[in-house]
């Protein structure tokens, strides 16, 4: 009986918790949407007394997505630089929370540093991305070519191609290397999540791992990664609505474009913004439902 109480208390506070967000949901955001639904299925008709609806079924649909000369590409685009952008995000955050964890001398000043660009947004670190040194041959016909155009700044591309890896793997690399400025400032908030994560696992379980004898590697495989594993869902979750809404996104610039011009139809932006919703909608359960089956959530009831 005990037990159920608890369990009503936690479930109670749990719907406490999330009620900004049912309410937010229910009063701005469901209203929202079922309104860009009818906008985007009708001819709008505005008059001086406001404006009516006209059914017009899927026609917009079929003109963005059949007659529309860019915005499949844009909608390609766009998810490939989320594929791509998003592991090496994830990668390069979790790697800098666990430098940072570390106790060393100046560790406040480095994490300062590290969170820097998260305040100062993209200002400075963009003009530093599209700087013309960085903007090397990676683009090129043959991985040969791209690798040779990168070596201006180091020769990490040949390194590894001297190792045997694969062309590709080592094109993404020195792509993720190439744009580390943009990963820098996208990986701030995701720094911090994982930065939590590690400070809240438990020393005791480090310390009887260390009587068992286990090594360094050992205890990122069998206790870190087990133990951060819920927030690494969490940080591909925000990662991936992070790269799809930014402002340089080819969807985005191409809605602000058409939202740009003389002739503004609304029921053509609500149905590239529709399309584009669903897009992220879909990416967002294939990746929740993939990352859930491997995340390991430590139940101390």
């Amino acid at each position: 009986m005990k037990h159920l109480k608890i369990k009503s208390r936690r479930a109670a506070a749990g719907y406490v918790f999330i009620s900004p967000f049912i309410a937010g949901f229910l009063f701005i955001f469901l209203y929202a949407l079922i309104t860009s639904v009818m906008f985007s299925c009708s001819d709008i008709l505005i008059s001086d007394n406001g404006y009516t609806l006209k059914f017009a079924g899927i026609k917009y649909f079929k003109d963005i997505l059949l007659v529309h000369p860019t915005y499949n590409r844009s909608l390609v685009n766009s998810l490939k630089n989320t594929l791509v952008n998003v592991p090496l995000v994830i990668m390069f955050s979790f790697f800098m929370a666990v430098m940072l964890n570390q106790k060393f001398k100046g560790r406040s000043f480095v994490r300062m540093l590290f969170f820097t660009p998260v305040i100062l947004s993209t200002g400075i670190l963009q003009k530093m991305d599209n700087f013309s040194a960085l903007q090397g041959g990676l683009s090129g016909a043959s991985v040969e070519t791209s690798i040779s155009g990168f070596t201006g700044i180091f020769d990490l591309g040949s390194i590894l191609l001297s190792l045997n890896i694969a062309p590709k793997v080592v094109l993404y690399i020195t792509s993720g290397v190439e744009s580390i400025y943009q990963i820098i400032n996208l990986s701030g908030i995701q720094m911090l999540v994982f930065l939590m994560a590690l400070q809240s696992i438990s020393p005791s379980l480090y310390e009887a791992s260390a009587i068992e004898g286990a090594t360094a590697w050992e205890n990122m495989w069998k206790i870190t990664f087990p133990m951060v594993s819920p927030y690494i869902l969490t940080n591909v979750v925000y990662t991936v609505i992070d790269s799809f809404t930014s402002y340089n996104n080819p969807v985005m610039e191409e809605i602000q474009t058409v939202s740009k011009g003389s002739s503004l139809n609304y029921s053509y932006l609500t149905s590239m913004s529709l399309v584009y919703f669903l897009l992220i909608a879909l990416l967002l359960i294939v990746v929740s439902v993939i990352l859930s089956k491997a995340v390991f959530y430590n139940d101390n009831k």
